[in-house]
């Protein structure tokens, strides 16, 4: 995987928990994800807080 590029905002969306992913070390803790299913309320909050950061 390449390194992350500071100055892109990202939101990961997968089928499994956020605790799953960050626990095998696929997403460090504190990066945006999406558990799916997620409603469009809750894809809004996720996009927000990441453009807020």
């Amino acid at each position: 995987m390449l390194e992350p590029r500071s100055e892109f905002k990202v939101l990961f969306a997968s089928g499994h928990t956020a605790t799953v992913i960050v626990h095998h070390g696929i997403l460090k803790d504190g990066v945006g994800s999406l558990a799916k299913p997620y409603t469009h309320a809750a894809n809004a909050r996720g996009v927000r807080e990441v453009l807020d950061g």
